[in-house]
Formats: C-alpha cells, structure tokens, sequence
C-alpha cells in the first residue's frame, strides 16, 4: 500500500512538472516555485490524513474492556457477586452502544452461535467439575457450537440498563473516556466463565473478553 502510494505520488509530480515546463504561457520561475510549493503542502496533506485515518484505522472506535467482581455472604449458602465491568474507549472516535433493530423480537447480535440481547451484556456459565484432565476450558467448543448461545443454563445481563430510554439503549463514550457498568446476582460457590460484550451501532464494530471467576465458598469468604 505505501509502494503504491509513493508511485502515485511520483506520477502526479511529474506530470505535473511536464506540465509546467510545456506550457508557453507558463508564469514567471517565482510563480512557478510558490505553485508547486503549494502543490507539495496539498498533497502532503491529503496523503497525511489518509495515513492516519485509514492506514492507522483513527477513524474507528476502539473498546477496552475489564472486570472485577466482589463476593458478599448471603443466605443459603448462597454469595451475593458484585461484577463490575469497565468500558474504555482507546480510539480517536466516538463509541456508541447498538441501538434496538427495526424489526421487533431481532437481537443487536446474531449469527449462527449465538443471539445476544443486549448491546453490552455480562454472560456466565458455571464450569462443570467433571472437566478431564487437560481439557480446554472455551466458551464456544465442539459441544457448544451444536447449541445457540447463551445455553439454557448461562445467566444473561443488560450492563447499560441504567442508560436506556423507554428501552432504548442510549450510551456512548467521546474518546479516552471509561464508564463503569456493573450488575449483581446471588450465586453458589463455583467456578464461572464470565464473558463481557460490547456491540456498536455499525455491524462491524465487536468487542468481547472472556473472564475465569471464582465464587468461593461462603464459610471461606465469612472468615475473611
């Protein structure tokens, strides 16, 4: 892509110094001089801002995100988990949240894994104990992929629910900004995949992290 760039560039000047040089009406050398100059600064220009806002992509939204998660004692046996996600928007651009489809009862995000519900949403899904010796631990795997996404048993949550009008997502981020987004829920002791989502309103715009958590058991976290 830089090769060609450089050709082209080449080209153009010198068609554009043949030009000069065979008109007979071309103006005085000085002219000339200050004309090409300004030639040289346009394009220059124009080359700079093609560089930077599609060789080095500043024209798209980039999302970082993280997690952290607080265990409290609860009932039953049971602790009540705190997660709390963190949404930082590392682009040159404004972030903004999918907002509903057009068609009633369509998700932000389908394909053929996996209907989401939500622009930004936490999925958890407890790890089996019975696991062999070995065996990767994924989200999506041989068995999985036979299934929709989330499975019956994963626990799905809205993120940006506190940003909705009427149902509507509304939540976006203006560049180097972070918001904290967060939701909590009763659950056993266990291990737990948690897996965070970001959908933006353009269909290529994805950003997913999946997490390894552990809810303790809850005589472990009361003696802390």
């Amino acid at each position: 892509m830089k090769k060609l760039s450089a050709i082209a560039a080449a080209i153009i000047l010198a068609a554009l110094g043949w030009w000069i040089l065979m008109d007979p009406c071309r103006p005085s050398n000085s002219e000339v001089a200050k004309n090409f100059a300004e030639v040289i600064a346009v394009m220059i220009g124009g080359y700079w801002a093609y560089y930077r806002f599609w060789l080095q992509r500043e024209n798209e939204p980039a999302i970082g995100i993280e997690l952290d998660y607080e265990c409290v004692p609860n009932a039953n046996q049971s602790l009540l988990t705190y997660f709390d996600v963190t949404l930082t928007n590392k682009g040159k651009v404004k972030a903004e949240a999918k907002r509903k489809p057009d068609k009633e009862g369509d998700f932000p995000y389908s394909d053929e894994g996996e209907d989401l519900k939500y622009s930004c949403s936490l999925l958890l899904r407890a790890i089996p104990q019975n696991i062999p010796k070995g065996e990767p631990i994924r989200w999506f795997d041989a068995e999985v992929d036979k299934k929709r996404s989330p499975l019956p048993g994963d626990i799905e949550a809205n993120l940006i629910y506190d940003y909705e009008r009427d149902g509507e997502p509304y939540f976006w981020m203006e560049p180097a900004e972070s918001y904290h987004v967060g939701v909590g829920f009763v659950l056993p002791h266990g291990i737990y995949l948690a897996m965070v989502t970001f959908i933006g309103k353009n269909d290529d715009e994805f950003w997913r992290r999946t997490f390894i958590i552990q809810i303790p058991n809850q005589s472990l976290v009361a003696k802390n």
